[in-house]
This record gives C-alpha cells, sequence and structure tokens, in this order.
C-alpha cells in the first residue's frame, strides 16, 4: 500500500474537477478524499496499491472542457491507513450548488452536441 498527496493546479476549481476524480476512484480500491484548497488549487490525498494510484494520476491528469490541469504536483507517502473510503469534501452550499448547475448544464450541452452530430451522420 501507498499514499499519495497531489495537488492540482489550473482551471479545476468549479468545473466538475473534484466529481472527476471521485469517479477515476469508481470500483477501484482506492480511499482518500478531494478537497478545494484557498489557492485555486485541489488537494487529492489517496492510498491504495502503488500501480492502481499510478494509473489513477494518469487518469485525474485531464485537460477536457471545461477541465484543465496545467500542472500536478505528486508527492509520495507511507499510508496511514486511517481513510475508509473516497470522498469528496464540500465547502459553503451556495457556491457548491452552483458548481453543480454549471457543471450539469456542460454535461447537457456535450450530450446534445452528441446527439447532433449522431443524427446527422
Amino acid at each position: 500500500m501507498k499514499r499519495v498527496k497531489i495537488i492540482s493546479k489550473g482551471y479545476v476549481q468549479g468545473v466538475g474537477y473534484r466529481e472527476h476524480v471521485r469517479n477515476a476512484t469508481f470500483r477501484k480500491n482506492i480511499s482518500g478524499y478531494v478537497q478545494y484548497l484557498e489557492s485555486d488549487d485541489v488537494e487529492i490525498i489517496a492510498e491504495g496499491q502503488e500501480s492502481d494510484l499510478r494509473n489513477f494520476i494518469k487518469e485525474i491528469n485531464v485537460s477536457e472542457y471545461p477541465i484543465d490541469v496545467q500542472d500536478m504536483n505528486v508527492t509520495w507517502q507511507e499510508p496511514t491507513g486511517d481513510l475508509k473510503k473516497f470522498e469528496i469534501i464540500r465547502g459553503d452550499k451556495d457556491q457548491e450548488l452552483f458548481e453543480l448547475i454549471d457543471v450539469a448544464v456542460t454535461r447537457l450541452c456535450r450530450v446534445f452536441e452528441n446527439t447532433s452530430m449522431n443524427q446527422e451522420k
């Protein structure tokens, strides 16, 4: 087991990046959390097998609108074993609500664009 601390920089706040990070742990034996930092960066703490964590790091290093990770500071650590699941640490409820609405609109637009392209073919 290993532990990794990741600081993601770029356009990573208010764009659904934390949800993307959590989704990257789905059906994988990775525990930890993701949260916003006051610096406009995102902190990720994750524990799991080193190979799983390396794949996880690749999967969350994404540049796909509206998310644009421009830099990642990755620090390997010894695991503590105190993390039981992977979760998003949320902040102010109003801010969180507006982010969820923005992300939902972006995803709906992407679905609409894909549906329109498929119908034109």
